[in-house]
């Protein structure tokens, strides 16, 4: 879907993963609990309208039913019509983190799972705030295997800048609280005994409504700029 980003690792075939949050002027408001921005009910569904360097087009996210276990947590998959699949938790807790992705392209697809999660919001968001992770993301590819365990480490940050009334072409104008995030993957992977640096970074500046979730997403990296809007 495109609530989370999509990494994309130029320097293996562009390993293509996902991703999530905002950017935008600095408002006041009281702390809300995040997981009301980014509702993970069963059956939850969204139609998005996408234009970037791929492409333009439109896809659909639905929230599936029950859980799939990744690394010993209980998480919600999301799966895109495209046949893209995002992992995540969004709840009192732990707020939203994604914990897997996987992409179903034949030669560009492949997994990528993020130990400990990438933290995209603590469990109250006010503005200002700023949380960080980082861990390890161990990855398999379609088209091609590694000499040793795909593995690289990533590292993360996220702030809550603004409230900001959006304007959608659906539900008119929202109140909406903008995220911006930066990521970066990076490490060497070792494939036919070859070694492939991979250091990519990305930003991703995400739109949230309460009870609604992601209404809009900016995703930048290497390929160019993604603009994904609510429809």
């Amino acid at each position: 879907m495109r609530y989370y980003h999509k990494v994309i690792l130029n320097s293996l075939h562009q390993f293509v993963l996902l991703s999530m949050l905002l950017s935008m002027p600095l408002l006041s408001m009281a702390a809300v609990y995040s997981h009301q921005y980014f509702p993970l009910l069963s059956g939850n569904s969204w139609t998005y309208n996408f234009t970037g360097p791929d492409g333009s087009g439109n896809v659909v996210t639905t929230v599936q039913s029950g859980t799939v276990d990744i690394n010993g947590v209980a998480t919600k998959e999301l799966l895109d019509s495209d046949g893209d699949r995002d992992y995540l938790t969004s709840d009192a807790i732990n707020g939203i983190r994604l914990h897997h992705e996987f992409d179903p392209d034949p030669i560009y697809g492949g997994t990528g799972t993020y130990s400990p999660p990438i933290q995209y919001a603590l469990p109250m968001l006010s503005i200002g705030d700023t949380i960080s992770s980082s861990g390890g993301l161990t990855m398999s590819f379609t088209s091609l295997s590694c000499d040793a365990p795909c593995s690289l480490n990533y590292s993360s940050s996220a702030t809550v800048q603004a409230v900001e009334v959006l304007s959608t072409a659906a539900f008119g104008n929202l109140d909406t609280i903008r995220i911006y995030s930066t990521q970066n993957i990076a490490g060497t992977l070792t494939v036919g005994g070859i070694p492939v640096a991979v250091n990519e970074n990305m930003s991703i500046v995400i739109w949230v409504a309460r009870y609604l979730g992601m209404v809009k997403q900016v995703f930048t990296d290497s390929n160019g700029t993604e603009t994904i809007n609510i429809t």
